[in-house]
This record gives structure tokens, C-alpha cells and sequence, in this order.
């Protein structure tokens, strides 16, 4: 059945069956307690067990990578010959197989995770030359980003840093421009699934903290901001958009001092944050809410909302701006709550910035209130600073001014 593999996979079954019968195989071969398969001249009688099934599963690879190896070999290839449907077709069918193989030793043991990764080492330089090589056509992208997530996910410490660094460097130096925006243009998913399984790559670097992370992060911060952003804000609903605020928060949280005030990365740090306020503008319940669990994070590990980042630049104020006014639209009222919570611990690094600062100014600008209803406003609020009575006023302070703003409203717009 082990010979037959590569056979009855050829003959027409599905991709997803192939890559089932590929995995099975591959446990028959080196997960199964006893070896189904015969152990014979090739393999010498004093080898271990466990040796034997090693070769015959590097064996059983070989077609497979071989076949993956030789794309590059078929003539005409670099003119128009690499667009050929066939040649696409063989590239995404490899990589899918061996993407589910990796995928499946990611709870096994190191012996077994070195067993697969020594048999297709060599074809990842080959796999990442591809990428640069498909870049119109997301199908093919697809595949080789998913292949390269399994391999970050499943391999990280058989592939090692100068891997994941070469790696990484390519993808972020190709998508590029209006490579990323063709690929983000794509009808179907498949241009959404190609930068998502990148995102998704990069939280996986950014959370170590070895030298290849750090080595990385000024490229990955500039190419998240400055490539990836500007898409997310035209289509903040895309399924990226929670993946690519997750990766601001990994990459604040593992490398904090970078992000600091006199950090590499410290010019950086106010529009990652400025990026949080702009979720907080967008209709997404879902993303609205992780990222006030996130800002949460971020002050208990981190201490965010004492930085001088966040409270010297005007961060601070311009934040509870943004989501006093989202409590006064409604328009989220589902996370009230959390909304609160996430005033009171901003306001609580310095009361009497928020009361003799924040507030007057607040109402100085919010359109609506006539300024007799603003001082009202502002003396109902007392000054207490435990968290329940702050929550109270808090919601006073909405519901009264809200009411005020309707009531100053002209006739006809009520």
C-alpha cells in the first residue's frame, strides 16, 4: 500500500482525499507502533527500528519532492510555461499534500518532526523562489503561504531563525505596492487567504523573542502600517482586519522596549495606537470589543496608559473622545461596559486631568450643548474615583447629555 501510495493518488481522487491517504501513510510509516511495511535487504538487520523508519519514509517522500523539485526544470518555464494550468495545478497540488503532512506532526514528538523536515528541506528555497515567480496568480499564492504557515506552525525549531528571517523577508519585500493591492483585489478568497496566512506568520515571529524577531520587526511594522493599513481601513470588515490588530498587540506586548519613547521603534508606537482609536470609529462589534480587551492587556502587562507615549502625545484624551462619543451615538451599547471600564482605567492615571482637562474640553467641543447645559454637566460629575461611582456618573453624564443634544436639535431633525 506504502509503494502504491503516489499511484492511487494520481489517478484522479480529490485533493483533499489525497492529502488524507499522504497523511495516513506517513503515520503508518512513523507513528504506527508496529511497521506494517517489511523490513528487508535494504535495511540491515542491526539497524534500530526506529532508523529503518526514518529511510523508508524519506523513501516514500522522494516522488513527491522530486516532482516539486523539477517544476522549475520544465522547458520554457520562466517565459509563459509557469502559467501553464497543468504546471500550476502540479505546484498547488505538492504543496497542499505536504502542507496537511506538516500540519499533522504539529502534537508530535521532536524525532518525528525531524523525520518530515528532513525530507522536504530542500524544496523550501525552491517553494520560497516560487513565490516570487506567482505573484499573479493567488491560487498558487495561496498554496505556498499555507504550506510556509504549517511549516512556522508545525517545524519552527527544525527550520531555526535564518529560515524564518529569509523567509519572512521575501514575502514582506514582494508584497509590496500593487502587488498587495492586486492581490487584495481578487473576487474570490484566495487573495485574502494569500495576506491572512501572512499576518498570520508574523504573530508567530513577533511572539518569540530571539534575534530574528527583533531583526524583523522595523520591516514588519513598516509593512503592516504602511502596506497592509490603508486596505484594512477601505474594507475594515475583512476577515485580515482582527488578525492584523492582533499582531500589533503581540508585537507591543514581546517587544515593548523597542516600541518605547526612546525605543528603535518609538516614532512607531503613536500611529499603532492611533490604529486602535480608528476600530473604535468602525461598525464591527467584534473587533470593537477584543480591541478594548487588547488596550486592557496591554495596561496590566505594560502599563500603556502611564507611558509617556500614550499620555504626553494627547493619545489619552483623543482616545476617550473617540469612545465617550461612540457611548453617545448608541451604537454599541452591547459593550457598555467594557467601554467603561476602559474610561475609568485611562482616567485613573491622573483624576484631575480628567476633570479640570478632559471633561471642560470635551464639552467645549461636542457640538449640541449650549454652554449653561455643559456646566450642568460638568458639576453633576463629581469627582469620585472608585470605579462603581465612576461607572455611575459615567452613564449620568451620556444619558443627560444625550438628551440635551436631542433637545437643542431643530424640529425637523427630531
Amino acid at each position: 500500500l506504502v509503494d502504491r501510495t503516489h499511484d492511487i493518488c494520481a489517478s484522479g481522487l480529490p485533493l483533499p482525499i489525497q492529502t488524507k491517504v499522504y497523511v495516513g501513510t506517513m503515520g503508518a510509516i512513523l507513528f504506527a507502533t508496529t511497521a506494517t511495511w517489511s523490513l528487508q535487504s535494504a535495511q540491515p538487520q542491526q539497524q534500530p527500528p526506529w532508523a529503518a523508519r526514518v529511510a523508508r519514509f524519506a523513501e516514500f517522500m522522494r516522488p513527491l519532492t522530486t516532482s516539486l523539485a523539477q517544476v522549475p526544470q520544465i522547458p520554457g518555464f520562466s517565459n509563459e510555461a509557469y502559467a501553464a494550468p497543468e504546471v500550476m495545478d502540479r505546484v498547488v497540488r505538492i504543496l497542499t499534500i505536504l502542507q496537511g503532512m506538516v500540519a499533522a506532526v504539529k502534537t508530535e514528538n521532536n524525532q518525528v518532526k525531524a523525520a518530515l523536515y528532513d525530507t522536504i528541506q530542500e524544496v523550501l528555497p525552491l517553494t520560497l523562489s516560487l513565490f516570487r515567480i506567482y505573484t499573479q496568480h493567488t491560487k498558487v499564492l495561496r498554496a505556498i503561504l499555507e504550506f510556509f504557515l504549517a511549516v512556522f506552525e508545525s517545524l519552527w525549531s527544525q527550520a531555526g531563525p535564518s529560515f524564518a528571517q529569509q523567509t519572512i523577508s521575501t514575502f514582506l519585500e514582494v508584497l509590496q505596492g500593487d502587488t498587495i493591492a492586486r492581490v487584495l483585489r481578487q473576487e474570490d478568497a484566495s487573495g485574502t487567504a494569500v495576506v491572512n496566512n501572512l499576518v498570520l506568520i508574523l504573530i508567530l515571529l513577533v511572539q518569540g523573542k530571539g534575534a530574528a524577531a527583533e531583526a524583523l520587526l522595523p520591516a514588519i511594522v513598516a509593512f503592516v502600517m504602511d502596506q497592509l493599513f490603508p486596505h484594512i481601513l477601505n474594507n475594515f470588515s475583512s476577515e485580515i482586519t482582527s488578525n492584523f490588530y492582533q499582531l500589533l498587540t503581540q508585537s507591543l506586548l514581546s517587544h515593548w522596549k523597542l516600541f518605547d519613547v526612546n525605543g528603535l521603534l518609538g516614532g512607531r508606537t503613536p500611529a499603532l495606537l492611533a490604529a486602535y482609536e480608528r476600530s473604535f470609529q468602525q461598525p464591527d462589534v467584534s473587533i470593537f470589543g477584543a480591541n478594548l480587551e487588547a488596550l486592557q492587556e496591554l495596561n496590566t502587562k505594560l502599563n500603556l496608559f502611564q507611558r509617556q507615549t500614550f499620555v504626553q502625545t494627547g493619545f489619552s484624551f483623543s482616545l476617550l473622545r473617540t469612545v465617550i462619543n461612540v457611548l453617545l451615538a448608541k451604537t454599541h451599547n452591547l459593550l457598555r461596559d467594557e467601554i467603561l471600564g476602559l474610561i475609568y482605567h485611562v482616567a485613573a492615571v491622573n483624576f484631575d486631568s480628567f476633570f479640570d482637562g478632559f471633561l471642560p474640553m470635551f464639552l467645549q467641543h461636542t457640538p449640541g450643548l449650549r454652554p449653561d447645559q455643559s456646566s450642568t454637566l460638568l458639576s453633576s460629575f463629581t469627582r469620585d474615583k472608585d470605579q462603581p461611582t465612576f461607572h455611575q456618573n459615567m452613564n449620568n453624564f451620556v444619558t443627560d447629555a444625550s438628551y440635551y443634544i436631542q433637545a437643542n436639535l431643530p424640529p425637523e431633525s427630531k
